[in-house]
């Protein structure tokens, strides 16, 4: 059962999302972008498509990738790069001589090209390698943190991970630190939720530490956790899924076969023994029927997924049936009665 759910995590889809326009196609091949209605608001016309970001969309047609903003015209001032690359937070990375950069939206160099690699900008950082070492810097090319390490992970609200030394430890207003409560910290997870950080401590077991590097969630309870969303988190408690509060208090019962975190809207997907996705609220109730699909089979990786919420966000949750892709409200009608055969996330 864990190495399906292994799988599963591996095919989640690459999350393109817009703001309020989501990538869309009825015909094999042919992508566009409907807005919350459901309704086309560019053509599907492309052979692939990344997500817009402020106003700015990366697309491919004819062998071409080009830059177009939301009218759907191509955007022709922005800096020559050997390799173009979409948006993040404003800021797209740009290759010359192979050493990269950043511009913004407008085509002004944000980050002058001096770096071996740089990550997609978000949460006001920048991962960033410079003379074969990993640290972070802001949106204007300021340290956050020195190029000490061999890996390093995305930072959220100050803190992150990272491997110098031989050693993982956590990185928290730019000091390393190796262990927490006197249990060495063999892995730390790749999400942040609420300012706490999901660890591993030991062979079989998970906590939770805050940005002091404290552990709030007791490791020696549960083989897996989730990370905090509206005050629960999803834990399991013998091969079962549950929620916990911040006390420790079990508040849903340990009963689904797996879960996702609760969402902004207080509402929870959760699997049955037959691999269908029903939703729950905070109270443990079902809301929704266990009919659903709710992961792409097709992924080119799963590095954009924490930073969206899987299930409800702003009244809608993308679901497959029989029918194809859509987005449903609360009530569990589609968005303007249409089914997609392929759909991605909303911004």
């Amino acid at each position: 059962m864990k190495s399906f759910f292994f799988v599963l995590l591996l095919l989640l889809p690459f999350i393109s999302s817009t703001q309020d326009l989501a990538i869309a196609s009825l015909k094999r091949g042919e992508m566009g972008f409907i807005n919350r209605e459901g309704e086309f608001v560019i053509k599907p016309q492309y052979d692939k498509v990344k997500q817009f970001d402020s106003g700015i969309a990366l697309v491919l047609k004819d062998d071409n990738w080009h830059y177009i903003n939301k009218e759907g015209s191509t955007i022709e001032n922005f800096p020559k790069s050997d390799k173009l690359y979409d948006f993040s937070n404003g800021l797209a990375i740009f290759r010359k001589d192979e050493k990269v950069g950043m511009f913004n939206n407008k085509g002004e160099i944000i980050i002058e090209p001096i770096y071996q690699n740089l990550k997609p900008y978000s949460y006001g950082a920048i991962e960033a390698k410079l003379n074969d070492k990993w640290g972070y810097i802001d949106g204007e090319g300021n340290i956050l943190i020195e190029f000490n390490y061999k890996y390093i992970n995305e930072i959220y609200k100050g803190i992150t991970w990272g491997y110098s030394d031989g050693q993982f430890g956590v990185i928290s207003n730019n000091e390393f630190l190796t262990s927490t409560d006197n249990s060495a910290i063999v892995t730390i997870n790749d999400y942040y939720m609420e300012g706490l950080v999901v660890v591993r401590v030991g062979k079989y077991s998970s906590g939770v530490i805050n940005s002091d590097i404290e552990l709030v969630v007791d490791p020696r309870k549960y083989y897996s956790i989730k990370p905090f969303r509206n005050g629960l988190a999803a834990v399991e408690i013998e091969h079962k899924w549950g929620f916990i509060n911040l006390e420790e208090k079990i508040v849903i019962d340990a009963e689904y076969e797996y879960v996702e975190s609760f969402s902004s809207d207080g509402i929870a997907p959760v699997m049955n023994k037959k691999a269908k996705w029903g939703f729950i609220n905070k109270e443990g109730e079902l809301i929704l029927p266990y009919e659903y699909s709710i992961f792409s089979t097709a992924s080119i990786g799963i590095d954009l997924y924490y930073r969206h919420e899987i299930g409800f966000n702003n009244g809608l949750a993308r679901v497959k049936t029989k029918k194809g892709w859509t987005f449903i409200n609360k009530e569990g009608q589609p968005i303007g009665g249409k089914w997609f055969r392929n759909l991605e996330f909303f911004n």
